[in-house]
């Protein structure tokens, strides 16, 4: 199809110039983005061109089947050259294809975002209105065009996103095509090196992990984490600061997981969100069961399923909180699991940030314990030191008794008594 071939290079072309007359005027985007709206519905009518081009295309001979794959090669090549971020979607908005130019745009590759949902991808606010869109055009089939917000890899992309409804080979179901044409953030160049990849990026956040390692060890180390039940309200102030916008910490009484703490943004009054997260039962978190079932951590660098922290009188739990990304670790050795949630602007975590909450949850759990085991052996003494303690004094002829003792550390060795003597009292 060669005519279909020139048309994607005069449009690749044009596409181009667009980004380029966006970065040299970027205070006169009104006439690029008329232009760019032109070249969304020019890159729409070559779809449905050689998607109607492929209907018509004769048949050999050969078979059936062999000329569905070679419809099936040529709608791949199609796909696969669009100069713009095209993303295939099935009727639930699970992403099923992405073509290279929506992977550059987003900085993950198609394999990481194939399979997941799509509307993770649009911000909080607008994720409603993008699924009455999709809704709309998967029962009316009529194209819809609107602006919204994608948020992923801690930038956000306002883009204009197309939909449009199409029947793909070998698919039993009605599929959606997304046409998205960012209108304010500008895309890297093929073959850059994302800035949170750069070497010295990287070892910020190596040397960033390991002072979080130190700050929490001296934190649970000193003498009031062992007087007081303080270490996890430590713990999770010191990373609702320092590593997340979200900490809640679930501990284990009496056989089930109870929620003990849950801090919530800095920025983010104290109402009726948070009063329902601290009342949300654990239990009923599908990713608080799968870390002390498994006594191992789990990390989502992009939610996928908002379901997994259970529910609140808003809806799902991740949805009320925003969130992006999530890491869930057991504290010690099954005493509970600390979860860490960051909203969608946010730098996902990634399995480095994993390796160092592992650790954080290991350290907090053993703090905790010895917390738990030093009270227990003070309570003992305590009661042992009272049963050896005279709880009356006698009395003495022509003398008052009288006894007070305060133990120089948590719990006194020393002994008084007061009793009779040969020839007096003792």
């Amino acid at each position: 199809m060669p005519d279909l071939e020139h048309a994607l290079d005069a449009l690749a072309g044009r596409v181009s110039s667009l980004r380029e007359a966006r970065t040299a005027y970027p205070g006169d985007l009104a006439p690029i983005l008329d232009a760019s709206l032109a070249e969304l519905d020019t890159a729409a009518e070559l779809l449905a061109e050689a998607r109607e081009a492929l209907r018509k295309a004769p048949k050999r001979a050969g078979g059936k089947k062999d000329g569905a794959q070679r419809e099936l090669k040529l709608l791949r090549q199609v796909f696969r050259a669009f100069p713009v971020p095209v993303i295939v979607l099935d009727g639930g908005g699970v992403v099923r294809r992405i073509n290279p130019e929506t992977s550059r745009m987003l900085g993950s590759p198609d394999g990481y975002l194939v399979g997941r949902s799509f509307p993770l991808l649009v911000d909080v606010s607008r994720r409603a209105a993008f699924r009455s869109h999709l809704t709309s055009v998967l029962q009316t089939g009529q194209p819809s065009a609107f602006e919204t917000r994608l948020a992923h890899q801690g930038r956000a992309h306002v883009v204009q996103l197309a939909l449009t409804r199409l029947t793909m080979p070998g698919e039993p179901q009605q599929m959606v095509a997304a046409v998205a044409l960012p209108t304010e953030v500008q895309l890297p160049e093929p073959g850059t090196r994302r800035p949170e990849q750069s070497d010295g990026a990287l070892l910020l956040a190596a040397a960033r992990r390991q002072d979080l390692l130190a700050k929490m060890a001296a934190l649970l180390l000193d003498e009031e984490a062992l007087l007081r039940p303080v270490a996890l309200h430590r713990a999770t102030r010191l990373l609702a600061a320092e590593w997340a916008d979200w900490v809640i910490a679930d501990v284990i009484r009496d056989g089930v997981p109870r929620r003990s703490v849950v801090m919530a943004p800095k920025n983010h009054p104290l109402g009726d969100l948070v009063r329902q997260v601290e009342s949300a039962d654990p239990a009923g978190s599908q990713v608080v069961a799968q870390v002390l079932e498994r006594g191992s951590g789990v990390v989502q660098e992009m939610v996928d399923d908002e379901t997994l922290l259970g529910f609140c009188a808003d809806g799902p739990v991740l949805t009320a909180m925003g969130a992006g990304s999530l890491l869930s670790v057991p504290i010690g050795r099954g005493d509970g699991v600390l979860t860490l949630v960051r909203s969608h602007d946010k730098q996902p975590y990634a399995l480095a940030d994993l390796a160092v909450m592992q650790e954080v949850g290991l350290q907090l759990g053993l703090a905790v314990r010895a917390q738990t085991s030093f009270q227990s052996r003070s309570r003992a003494a305590e009661s042992l030191s009272a049963s050896v303690a005279p709880r009356n004094l006698p009395d003495v002829p022509g003398y008052e008794a009288a006894a007070v003792y305060h133990p120089g550390s948590s719990v006194g060795a020393e002994f008084y008594d007061v009793f009779p003597v040969s020839g007096g009292w003792g």
